[in-house]
């Protein structure tokens, strides 16, 4: 009877400790701290994708496939698992068959055009290529 007593008092006092162990000066400080990180993050891309401002130095069409030669201007930001792209390097980007007729259309050779981008694997051992997403 005792033990219980004993046990039972040292449980309030400890949770009576911990409670009174917040201050709120750092509760302010951590929510402060929170608020920034929110503020400060994008919203997530999806994986294999990024945001990219790019300017278009040439549009092709080979076998009834379109093409965009891209100088990559500035690189806004990566989903998980994206392959990274280097500022002020030059790629070759699919317009694929379901967006190509917009996208031919807004696209203008030596215009800059914020776009989302994916990388996309062809099978196995080959190497793939990028395609617009969309354009913002």
């Amino acid at each position: 009877m005792k033990n219980t007593v004993i046990i039972v008092i040292f449980v309030v006092l400890s949770i009576s400790l911990i409670s009174c162990c917040t201050a709120k000066d750092t509760n302010i400080q951590e929510n402060g701290q929170i608020k920034m990180l929110k503020k400060s993050h994008a919203s997530q891309l999806p994986p294999g994708t990024a945001d990219i401002t790019a300017t278009v130095l040439s549009l092709e069409t080979k076998d009834n496939v379109s093409y965009a030669l891209i100088k990559i201007d500035t690189v806004h930001g990566y989903g998980a698992s994206t392959r990274p792209l280097a500022e002020g390097s030059e790629i070759k980007i699919l317009i694929t068959k379901t967006n190509k007729e917009s996208i031919s259309k807004i696209l203008k050779p030596k215009s800059a055009q914020k776009m989302r981008v994916r990388f996309s694997a062809k099978g196995m051992g080959q190497s793939g290529h990028w395609e617009i997403i969309s354009l913002r």
